[in-house]
């Protein structure tokens, strides 16, 4: 991939997506299913939720507040059996 490109990723069972050594990524948005309780950003020992939801039923997609991501500080999402994902522009 390129600066400029358009990223997206599209998950089952995966529960972070973190970029190649060097790459940035700006998320635009980002996406859930019902189950889907929390994402948001984390460095392996800390997690900030950007979203955190305890009620079924909601589907759909949710403003990122376009939250940059990187090698050290990168996307994750809970729990790991459900299908979500993000959108973003490669800026790096």
């Amino acid at each position: 991939m390129a600066v400029g490109d358009i990223v997206n990723f599209l998950a089952n069972a995966v529960t972070s997506y973190v970029p190649a050594a060097g790459v940035e990524i700006i998320i635009t948005n980002t996406f859930i299913n019902q189950s889907t309780t929390e994402m948001g950003l984390s460095n392996g020992v800390i997690k900030a939720v950007h979203y955190s939801n305890n009620a079924t039923g909601t589907y759909g997609s949710i403003p990122a507040k376009n939250y940059g991501i990187t090698n050290t500080n990168y996307f994750w999402m809970s729990p790991s059996t459900t299908s979500k994902g993000f959108s973003g522009i490669q800026t790096k």
